[in-house]
């Protein structure tokens, strides 16, 4: 449920980032920046929580091994 809410948090101040930035002025807004800083928090504690169910042997919501694949990593960042 944790890995859910930090998931959507990520993307949904990733959405409000990306859709709100350029009426705004991207980092000349204080909201903008908020939710930047937001995002990236929400962001790496994802990821940790996400590696720290996996290591206990719970299934996480993001399945995080399949970068581990030379395959699926090249497909995804090209």
């Amino acid at each position: 449920m944790i890995g859910f809410a930090l998931l959507g948090l990520t993307f949904g101040s990733l959405e409000f980032v990306l859709d709100k930035g350029q009426e705004d002025d991207w980092f000349g807004s204080k909201i903008i920046t908020f939710f930047v800083v937001m995002m990236v928090i929400a962001f790496v504690t994802m990821i940790w929580w996400e590696l720290k169910e996996l290591r206990e042997g719970r299934r996480p919501i993001l399945n995080l091994t399949l970068f581990w694949g030379e395959e699926f990593s090249r497909s995804a960042l090209g």
